[in-house]
């Protein structure tokens, strides 16, 4: 297994790459919102929108799964989880 690019950079720190995954992540969660145009949801999603993969957007408040907010979720291990 090849390190990580980002650990060959002698700049580079280990929070060097946990800030570019938070900015990827981020970067996901808007393309996912924007770009697919998901509808915001003020429930949780039931029946046959549910399954391993599903992607949905919560409106914060109606639904607000794990007290994560507003924001896409996607839902995998049998839970909804933020993306981003």
């Amino acid at each position: 297994m090849q390190p990580s690019p980002i650990r060959k950079l002698p700049f580079a720190k280990e929070q060097d790459g946990m800030e570019i995954a938070r900015v990827v992540n981020m970067l996901i969660d808007g393309y996912v919102a924007n770009v697919l145009r998901l509808p915001k949801r003020t429930a949780a999603p039931t029946g046959n929108d549910v399954y391993e993969g599903a992607v949905a957007y919560a409106d914060g408040s109606g639904w607000n799964p794990g007290a994560g907010g507003e924001g896409a979720y996607m839902y995998y291990n049998s839970t909804w989880n933020r993306l981003g």
